[in-house]
């Protein structure tokens, strides 16, 4: 399957059609070949896919161009500043990527040449007792939030940023596809439950569901599964909602009200995914970087 996204998402200009069956193709090797057989599956499938392909395809031109990282710039982006927290800590994290290292091992990099990547963090919020001025006092136990960001990890590293682009497109079509097969095995092991989750207001589903309640899976059909696999397809907004979030930070990562008080506060807007099942939300943002600002720390020698 993906090979057949590379395919896929290698080029604007390649011919609709075409596009079409290779979209079909790869959301069918991806969920359950056996759908193969079921009747009319490309008509079926037509419109989902060129909604899927449509989405990705804003979803990554959505997030804009690339965000430099580098101590250099550090402290003059403040998204970069409130990712990170210090620039000991982004160049920990970045040398530790196991992608950006994948990629200069396999790719054959030249050192030196600028990398463009995804960037995902885990974004929180954390609750604290701290410490502020008020003109020349210094107030104690004040209640604060913080802006917490973890688990950093880079997707869809490449050598430029129309290839990394391309990385994310294909990233972001498999998680759609990734979500349709797993709304079919659930069906599959008789999991009502799951099948209907997000999906109340579809009667079709709701049918499916009110079957499976009452049968169990052999209540379902191949047309059944393939309904499945298309009402995803055609809702991609449900599985990867994009979102975006706002807020003022100060130098400390924590957050205030109003900046316009606060001369080392700043004011940043991030995208990020919002997880259908309620999870903790994760930042999305276009990066470019060059790892030898990033080397990979000595090992110790004991």
């Amino acid at each position: 399957m993906i090979e057949l996204l590379a395919r896929l998402f290698a080029r604007h200009d390649t011919p609709e059609d075409r596009l079409i069956r290779m979209a079909i193709d790869a959301i069918v090797a991806g969920t359950d070949p056996r759908l193969r057989a079921a009747a009319g599956v490309d008509k079926r499938l037509r419109e989902p896919a060129r909604t899927a392909i449509r989405y990705v395809r804003q979803l990554a031109d959505r997030l804009g161009p690339a965000v430099e990282l580098s101590a250099a710039v550090y402290g003059s982006d403040p998204r970069v500043r409130a990712l990170f927290g210090s620039v000991d800590s982004m160049r920990q994290i970045i040398a530790r990527d196991t992608a950006l290292r994948t990629f200069e091992r396999e790719a054959g990099h030249q050192a030196g040449d600028e990398v463009f990547a995804l960037l995902l963090a885990e974004r929180r919020l954390k609750h604290v007792l701290g410490m502020d001025l008020q003109g020349e006092v210094v107030m104690r136990d004040l209640a604060k939030t913080l802006l917490v960001f973890s688990k950093h990890r880079l997707r869809a590293v490449a050598a430029s940023e129309a290839a990394s682009g391309r990385a994310m497109r294909i990233l972001a079509f498999r998680q759609l596809v990734a979500a349709a097969r797993r709304r079919v095995e659930d069906a599959r092991a008789g999991r009502p439950a799951d099948l209907d989750a997000g999906q109340t207001d579809d009667p079709v589903v709701a049918d499916m569901t009110a079957r499976l309640r009452r049968s169990g899976p052999s209540a379902l059909v191949l047309d059944d599964y393939l309904v499945l696999v298309a009402r995803v397809l055609a809702q991609p907004g449900r599985q990867l909602p994009i979102r975006t979030f706002t807020a003022t930070v100060d130098r400390m990562g924590a957050m205030v009200e109003d900046a316009t008080t606060r001369s080392d506060a700043d004011r940043i807007t991030l995208w990020e995914l919002a997880r259908p099942d309620g999870d903790v939300p994760t930042i999305a943002i276009r990066v470019r970087l060059r790892p030898t600002d990033f080397p990979q720390p000595m090992p110790e020698v004991l």
